[in-house]
């Protein structure tokens, strides 16, 4: 299954990871390599990434790779939303935003996130 794909919205680029339904960390791992080569093959300061985190079960050991993704990223994200993020996991989602320096919002749905994208690439 292709996790990283990239969406049209009028004349918006949006990359879409969805890492959905993962429940491993390697899965996870090799789903985040696979989309940080998609992003890397940008121009700096350019990708509006929607990333869904549904079902995934967040523990250290994901959060930790989830920031490494962040950091091999950062020169290339403009900002990024977020939808699924599990309630106990949105303080360790808010470090790694900030770490990133980069815009990160969390959504209930990915009409929201993809509205507030559009918003942030007029920025």
């Amino acid at each position: 299954m292709e996790r990283a794909s990239y969406l049209e919205y009028g004349d918006k680029r949006i990359l879409q990871v969805d890492y959905s339904g993962i429940r491993t960390v390697d899965e996870l791992e090799e789903a985040a390599r696979s989309a940080t080569a998609l992003v890397q093959t940008e121009p700096p300061d350019s990708v509006l990434v929607l990333l869904d985190l549904t079902g995934v079960p967040f523990g250290l050991r994901i959060i930790r790779m989830l920031g490494e993704a962040v950091a091999a990223n950062v020169d290339f994200v403009k900002a990024r939303a977020v939808v699924g993020l599990p309630e106990d996991a949105v303080h360790a989602a808010g470090a790694v935003a900030e770490f990133s320096g980069r815009p990160m919002e969390l959504f209930d749905s990915r009409e929201e996130a993809i509205a507030w994208l559009v918003t942030r690439d007029a920025d």
